[in-house]
């Protein structure tokens, strides 16, 4: 088990990225947070098995439709003990 924090940049004013970034993350078993950074980008905190963060990394680069991802920085942090859920902030 791994946690990454992700800051995503693009066109993702809009688009509902941070319902997005909650559902697929409910479904590869990914706990943590996503929230909307000072800066107008959007901050994800996640927490699971490598592989999955990865899945979740693929799927934001696809997106929606209505949101374009052109960057995703990536940074392993440490392991938040007791979390079971992934929430917007």
């Amino acid at each position: 088990m791994i946690r990454e924090r992700l800051i995503i940049s693009g066109n993702i004013s809009e688009g509902g990225i941070r319902y997005f970034v909650q559902m697929k993350s409910s479904t590869l078993s990914l706990s943590g947070y996503v929230k909307r950074g000072l800066e107008g980008d959007i901050i994800v905190e996640a927490q699971g098995e490598k592989e999955n963060i990865d899945k979740l990394k693929e799927k934001l680069k696809i997106g929606n439709g209505f949101f374009k991802v052109s960057e995703i920085k990536a940074e392993k942090i440490d392991i938040v003990s007791g979390e079971k859920f992934f929430a917007i902030k």
